[in-house]
């Protein structure tokens, strides 16, 4: 099956390594932080980040396609801007923004691809699941927005 034809197919990828990006985002992320409040948000987010992606994953799996990991390029670069960001300045407040902006990327990257598929018939289920997923990232990010005041 071409994973771009299928809208569920190409919509779950997108929740799949949107989730993953979010779990390794944070992994990477964690060791600098010192709020326990960020700390708590941050691993928070870990564990509802992998249980989307483990959804999103046996929803692939049911329509006979493994979940696809982001390239090792973009995994890198997003490692080396978290380094570089966090090497200026490592204070909760910058951190919270970064998080918080993160998601905000991630969000609007995930709307568009559930917009798309929408359009061309994607399930209820998974559109819902995209949905479910847009309205977590929304709310984390507006909770990692609060920390950085």
């Amino acid at each position: 099956m071409d994973r771009k034809s299928d809208p569920n197919v190409r919509l779950l990828d997108e929740i799949y390594k949107n989730a993953k990006m979010g779990v390794e985002t944070n992994m990477q992320t964690l060791p600098d932080v010192r709020s326990m409040e960020l700390k708590s948000e941050l691993t928070s987010q870990i564990e509802r980040f992998e249980a989307y992606a483990k959804r999103a994953g046996e929803m692939l799996g049911s329509y006979g396609v493994t979940p696809k990991e982001e390239n090792v390029f973009a995994r890198m670069m997003v490692r080396g801007s978290i380094a570089v960001n966090t090497i200026a300045d490592d204070t909760t407040p910058h951190i919270a923004e970064m998080v918080s902006r993160g998601l905000d990327v991630g969000v609007s990257q995930l709307a568009k691809t559930a917009y798309e598929c929408r359009e061309r018939g994607c399930s209820t289920e998974v559109a819902s699941l995209a949905e479910e997923l847009i309205a977590f990232e929304r709310s984390a990010a507006a909770r990692a927005a609060a920390i950085q005041r």
